[in-house]
């Protein structure tokens, strides 16, 4: 929550004085396209803060869909995800009239839930290189006007996703820490009353051996 609410307030630091300059200094945009620049400008930076840091802190550890029990679920998670997105992010960009920018939410918050916060981190820098390969594709052939709705779009979709992936991560990983604690707990309770029945045990055959050997 902290990295999203950063990722949302930081950028616009440079946001607003960065586009005034651009229209009143430079005269590179116009007055009427300040507003579009601050949004497109934060998004931007929002979306990198927000996907490329937790991707860059995730690469420092062992991603956990190497364990073998996650890796036939990672291999075909990962190949589905390599063929779906650039197709769909394509597909939109041309102008589909079917929006496929849903797949990429399947492909996110299964790793959110699946696996944890490394490997969704890992999936977002995946769909931002699909993401913006696609666009960089189609910008040859599309007209001005849609390669900037086009960018605003993207930019807002993989923010809102990489929002949405990390807060799902992390509550589905307290979930799962929470259930491991409780199963040590519940280990532990059995283990003493083990030992405490263990410990009757040998104190009433101390009892009993005497009464044999007086026998």
């Amino acid at each position: 929550l902290v990295l999203v609410a950063v990722s949302a307030v930081a950028p616009l630091l440079s946001s607003f004085p960065g586009a005034a300059v651009l229209v009143w200094d430079r005269g590179w945009l116009a007055p009427s396209e300040y507003w579009r620049s601050v949004t497109v400008w934060t998004l931007a930076n929002a979306t990198g803060l927000l996907a490329l840091l937790p991707a860059a802190l995730a690469l420092r550890r062992p991603a956990t869909w190497m364990l073998p029990r996650h890796r036939l679920t990672a291999a075909i998670w990962l190949a589905a995800g390599a063929i779906a997105l650039p197709a769909g992010f394509a597909l939109l960009l041309r102008g589909s009239e079917t929006n496929f920018a849903f797949l990429a939410f399947p492909f996110v918050l299964f790793a959110a839930v699946r696996f944890g916060p490394r490997e969704t981190a890992l999936a977002l820098l995946l769909l931002l290189a699909s993401v913006y390969a696609a666009l960089a594709i189609q910008s040859r052939t599309m007209p001005g006007s849609d390669l900037a709705k086009s960018i605003w779009f993207v930019q807002a979709l993989c923010w809102v996703l990489a929002a949405t992936g990390l807060i799902l991560a992390a509550l589905a990983e307290g979930n799962r820490r929470a259930a491991e604690r409780i199963r040590h707990e519940q280990t532990l309770q059995f283990e003493a009353a083990f030992r405490e029945s263990r410990a009757q045990l040998d104190a009433l055959r101390y009892q009993t051996n005497p009464h044999f050997l007086f026998n």
